[in-house]
């Protein structure tokens, strides 16, 4: 949350960047997908036992979830299957309720 209180105001200036059009909306959507990322963190905690495979197992559900959400570059090159599975992801569904508009009961 902190990191984008930073971000959020320099990006317009250091990447001419277009600021949410609703910011307590987006804040909020920002929330829920923290929330939602520390519970699987936690649930992975739980289960996981040794802290080594612990590391290896939350690398292997969210650099998937980054990479097939929409967050780090355009989805729409990648192949459907590749398209279908980022939506899996909780990353995916994070991005598009913070979008603008994004706001909705299908994002939740």
């Amino acid at each position: 949350m902190i990191s984008c209180a930073i971000i959020l105001p320099l990006a317009p200036v250091l990447f001419d960047a277009a600021l949410p059009i609703h910011l307590p909306f987006f804040f909020v959507a920002l929330a829920i997908y923290i929330i939602v990322s520390l519970s699987i963190g936690s649930i992975l905690g739980l289960i996981v036992k040794n802290q080594a495979k612990l590391t290896m197992i939350a690398q292997l559900v969210f650099v998937p979830s980054i990479m097939l959400s929409g967050i780090m570059f355009l989805i729409s090159p990648l192949p459907g299957f590749l398209k279908n599975m980022g939506h899996i992801f909780p990353a995916s569904r994070g991005y598009r309720l913070m979008l603008d508009d994004g706001f909705c009961l299908e994002n939740l």
